[in-house]
């Protein structure tokens, strides 16, 4: 009887470790069938601030006060580009409780055409995140640069991250260069930053060696002496005008050597 239990309790446990070991090897086989999660790479901080990526917030509405939102949109209509671009950002925002990206991109870009720098600007920035509109990076390009051009220091900066990173024109690293140095010379925090960045990333430009120069300088007073000196010398031994060489002088008369002699 003994040996009867002793028999089954080894035959239990070898059941036991045949399903242990089909489980295990079920469970590494499913593991080495999933795909691997490759780390993504961390976009540098310049792409993530370009106005086309959707972790950049749309540019803030204009302070309009509401009981004079219904003035802005009246005059909107009546062609006033400061009034279609107040009305236009407050469509986008919802500001007022009606929120219409179709309506205000149409009223940003009618102000955009009459001139109004802001609205260039806000309207490039619509084309590159496709808000109210078919994202079309080339008309961005084209409306940023214009508010560029006119001293928009926020422009300039967005222009310059463009030029640099190549989103709409070709990269063209000199061309960022300048549209940061002017968008930094009106005050704009983020083109200074960024410069400043890259001043480091290249390194600053060797400054002349002051000893150098002046060893050079040196150098060449002393060769100017010494040519001084030689044409001195020269002349020394050029003979005068009307005069002839010494060489060249006719053997002393007879008489003259008597009188030497005597």
């Amino acid at each position: 009887m003994g040996i009867e239990i002793i028999a089954a309790l080894a035959g239990a446990l070898a059941l036991v470790g045949v399903i242990v070991f089909f489980v295990v090897r079920s469970r590494k086989g499913s593991d080495d069938e999933s795909p691997q999660k490759q780390p993504q790479e961390q976009a540098p901080p310049e792409v993530d601030e370009l106005p086309s990526k959707p972790s950049t917030a749309l540019p803030e509405a204009p302070a309009v006060d509401p009981s004079k939102l219904r003035e802005h949109k009246a005059a909107a209509q009546e062609g006033r580009a400061e009034s279609q671009y107040a009305a236009g950002m407050a469509y986008l925002s919802g500001l007022g409780g009606e929120r219409n990206p179709g309506e205000g991109a149409k009223l940003i870009r009618s102000a955009a055409r009459q001139g109004y720098v802001e609205a260039q600007y806000r309207l490039g920035n619509l084309y590159l995140r496709g808000e109210g509109m078919r994202q079309d990076v080339k008309e961005a390009v084209r409306w940023i640069e214009k508010a560029a051009r006119q001293d928009h220091a926020e422009a300039q900066y967005y222009m310059g991250l463009m030029c640099e990173l190549g989103e709409g024109v070709d990269p063209d690293p000199q061309r960022a260069w300048d549209y940061f140095t002017a968008a930094a010379n009106q005050g704009f925090a983020k083109a200074r930053d960024k410069l400043e960045r890259l001043r480091r990333e290249q390194g600053e430009a060797a400054e002349p060696d002051e000893g150098a120069d002046s060893g050079e300088g040196e150098s060449g007073g002393g060769e100017s002496a010494e040519a001084e000196t030689a044409a001195a010398s020269d002349a020394a031994e050029q003979p005068s005008e009307g005069q002839t060489p010494a060489a060249e002088q006719p053997p002393a008369e007879d008489g003259e050597k008597k009188s030497e002699n005597a």
